[in-house]
């Protein structure tokens, strides 16, 4: 297997010192650090990362605070939260500078969600060391840094967002980013009950208008636990038709008083999916803004601020990936999102994820990406002159085909399978006894309906939305890789915006990217 051997070469070239690793994964491992993370955990700097702008800690999205609150700790909790020091909620200017100080062994992760915190202090007042439980105001430079809700236009919006803030929705607004979800959970309270006869009631709602989601009109009728009955006025016991709603998941979180519904990654990515499917372009920024995941609202608010405009393009417009790469390496590509299989022929450090059987949990590649091996992953490319913005989770690879079920390795002996054109793909699968073909996406359709493949592997989402279920019998769920596609931005890009090296954009100036 001469290509896991010069993979192994690349690997000696990021470090000579080999560490023993013996993973330890399991329900009750998850079971105590989100009973931890609950009550609060002491935490250091090289514990804490960040995702997409917030702050993570063993794959858990959490909070930073300091429990100490000195003198102040009488006037806080007595309701004086001005004089408290504040939560942070991403990986802010402050944090930077108590990182600085050596101060960040301060803080405590956690995972409340109802915005009551543990603080103890010496009262200036009683003279006496005092604790108890309070309220705490969120930092204002991370609502800032986030945009969240529209923070970074002023100091009065941050305020008012500030005095607003609901911890457990703003952990929802994020929750796409998260495989874990807080384990302490309210539930939304409401002066109506549904009724007893509901679930029917609802069926036959979305049912009649086909399964679609009344607002961004896709169409969930493979996906049915994603579509959502909605009342209109808030009132759960009126069900009459006219007060009903059929709403996908992410419609109905952004409806009043709804922002604590919960929406996982996969659900996200399958109705994203589906979105770009349906409806591939938008007029306005509201109609874009309507139909994307509120984590990535606080920057695309920035970008339209700045009147920044982006065009993009599908299906290969602008060459296959391989082609891409090079075009972003000379700036004739501002960006765009590939897989990591192309990136690897420019950089050996990209095909880190084309290892088969790496990964038994999405969680466990994003500590992977997330941490030193993404860092150092990113550094190689921008030696290429590309920037790696971060990664998609585009869902764990399976493989489907006309000849049989895959229940066991020798299931697949001589199962001629499309995989990606890389190395170590071509020899993971022949080493279990598969043909695999490399080809170009564009003509994997029409050579498995017309049998000149057998079948191939790509995510969940991607053989639904491809219609792959009407031309294959057999799906199986090897999960052998996970496809983590990179945003990327050409390195002289990257230069002329603001904060690099050169000039601002130009307003309204137009950049050309890749559709997903």
């Amino acid at each position: 297997m001469k290509h896991f051997q010069a993979l192994w070469e690349e690997v000696k070239k990021l470090t000579d010192n080999e560490v023993p690793f013996t993973p330890s994964f399991g329900a009750k491992a998850d079971l105590d650090i989100d009973l931890t993370l609950s009550e609060g955990r002491a935490v250091d700097i090289g514990e804490v990362k960040s995702r997409g702008g917030v702050l993570v800690y063993e794959g858990r999205h959490v909070l930073l605070y300091i429990p100490d609150q000195g003198s102040s700790v009488g006037d806080v909790l007595n309701g004086n939260l001005n004089a408290g020091k504040k939560v942070h909620l991403a990986d802010c200017e402050v944090l930077g500078r108590m990182r600085s100080a050596g101060r960040f062994e301060r803080y405590i992760a956690t995972t409340r969600i109802d915005g009551i915190f543990h603080v103890v202090g010496h009262d200036y007042k009683s003279g006496r060391q005092i604790e108890g439980l309070t309220p705490l105001f969120v930092c204002m430079p991370c609502l800032s840094q986030l945009n969240y809700k529209g923070a970074a236009r002023s100091g009065k919006e941050r305020r008012l967002v500030r005095d607003s803030f609901d911890f457990a929705e703003f952990f929802e607004t994020y929750s796409t980013l998260f495989q874990h979800k807080p384990r302490r959970s309210s539930v939304d309270p409401s002066a109506f009950r549904y009724p007893d006869n509901w679930g029917e009631v609802s069926d036959n709602y979305r049912a009649s208008v086909g399964w679609k989601c009344e607002q961004c009109l896709i169409d969930l009728s493979d996906n049915r636990p994603l579509l959502h009955t909605h009342h209109r006025n808030g009132n759960r016991g009126d069900c009459s038709r006219e007060n009903l709603q059929a709403l996908c998941v992410d419609c109905h979180r952004r409806q009043p008083y709804h922002g604590r519904v919960h929406v996982s990654p996969t659900d996200m990515e399958i109705i994203a999916r589906k979105r770009l499917g349906f409806r591939r372009t938008y007029s306005t920024w509201k109609e874009a803004l309507d139909c994307t995941d509120l984590a990535l609202h606080g920057a695309l608010e920035i970008a339209r601020q700045r009147q920044y405009k982006v065009e993009f393009f599908g299906s290969n417009a602008l060459g296959d990936e391989a082609q891409m790469v090079q075009s972003l390496r000379i700036g004739s590509l501002q960006m765009g999102v590939l897989t990591m299989t192309p990136i690897g022929k420019t950089v050996p450090s990209f095909q880190l994820n084309d290892l088969p059987f790496l990964y038994s949990t999405a969680e466990q590649a994003y500590q992977v990406l997330d941490g030193k091996a993404g860092e150092i992953m990113a550094k190689d490319l921008a030696e290429k002159g590309i920037i790696s913005l971060g990664f998609v989770n585009a869902g764990f690879r399976y493989a489907i085909n006309n000849v049989r079920p895959i229940a066991k390795p020798e299931d697949m002996n001589g199962i001629k399978l499309r995989v990606q054109p890389s190395p170590i793909y071509l020899d993971a699968f022949k080493a279990l006894g598969a043909n695999p073909v490399p080809m170009p996406w564009s003509d994997v359709f029409t050579a498995t309906q017309q049998g000149a493949v057998d079948g191939l592997e790509i995510p969940l989402a991607v053989i639904y939305t491809n219609k792959f279920p009407e031309i294959t019998k057999y799906l199986s769920l090897t999960r052998h890789t996970i496809n983590t596609p990179a945003l990327v931005m050409s390195g002289q890009t990257f230069k002329n915006l603001e904060g690099g090296a050169g000039e601002r954009p130009h307003r309204g100036e137009e950049q050309r990217c890749p559709a997903a």
